[in-house]
């Protein structure tokens, strides 16, 4: 292969390359995405239109980052405060994406109810007998 072809294939495929990064990608607006997130609040701006988060990564949409976010209606954000863990209901379109719910995790104090059960087998659990130990319970409907 001579060096003027060479040269020629090189330069035909940057041109390829170039006219595809410059092609306008025209997003899907079809229906919003819709996600369900966990974060901690970093800040309430005083505009009360917003909140910034430090979330988990958004699989197919973000890496985990702090970044404030728009809510739907400031009274979504009563009675939240920094530092607050939250799980939140993230709706992307193409314009923007909006928290329309948001919900404080509450804490666990550790200290679990007394309670008394039976089991399947017609014995008798006391939740006393568990202190100290890890446990899962179970409440099954029928």
């Amino acid at each position: 292969m001579s060096n003027h072809t060479i040269g020629f294939l090189c330069g035909l495929c940057l041109w390829t390359i170039g006219l595809t990064a410059c092609s306008p990608v025209t997003p899907d607006t079809s229906s919003p995405r819709e996600y369900d997130v966990l974060g901690v609040i970093a800040e309430l701006p005083e505009d009360g239109q917003s909140v910034v988060l430090s979330h988990e990564t958004i699989p197919g949409f973000m890496q985990s980052m702090v970044m404030p976010f728009d809510v739907a209606e400031s009274a979504l954000l009563d009675g939240l405060k920094p530092g607050d863990d939250v799980w939140f209901h993230l709706v992307v379109r193409a314009e923007r994406a909006t928290i329309d719910a948001i919900k404080k995790i509450p804490e666990f104090s550790g200290a679990f109810p007394h309670f008394r059960l039976k089991t399947q087998q017609g014995e008798l659990v006391d939740s006393s007998r568990l202190a100290g130990k890890v446990a899962i319970v179970n409440f099954w409907a029928s």
